[in-house]
C-alpha cells in the first residue's frame, strides 16, 4: 500500500499462515508536483520485482521512483528516459535527502 510521504507498506504469505509485514520510508524530499508519484512506485517497484529481487528491495526501490517524481512539475519526462539517468537522479537525490 502507497503512503504518500509516509514510504510504504506491503504484506507477505508466509508458509505457515502468518504474515510479515515489511514497511519502507520514502526519502524526504522537496515536492513540486505529485503527478506521477503513484505512477513512478509502481514501475520502480516492478522493475525490480521482475528481477526477482526481495519485496523490501522493491518496496525501497518504489519509494525512491516515486520521491523522484513529486521532485519536478508534471509527470516524468524525457530526462528521465533511461536507466542509467534515472540511476544517477536518485544517486543525488539520496545523498542530498541523508
Amino acid at each position: 500500500m502507497k503512503r504518500g510521504e509516509l514510504g510504504a507498506v506491503v504484506g507477505k504469505l508466509l508458509p505457515d499462515g502468518s504474515v510479515e509485514t515489511i514497511f519502507c520510508s520514502a526519502p524526504q524530499v522537496p515536492v513540486v508536483d505529485t503527478t506521477g508519484a503513484g505512477d513512478g512506485f509502481n514501475g520502480g517497484f516492478l522493475h525490480l520485482f521482475n528481477q526477482k529481487r526481495s519485496l523490501k528491495e522493491c518496496l525501497a526501490y518504489g519509494c525512491k521512483i516515486g520521491s523522484l517524481a513529486v521532485t519536478k512539475l508534471g509527470a516524468f519526462s524525457e530526462e528521465f528516459a533511461d536507466l542509467k539517468t534515472i540511476e544517477s537522479a536518485l544517486a543525488a537525490l539520496c545523498n542530498a535527502s541523508v
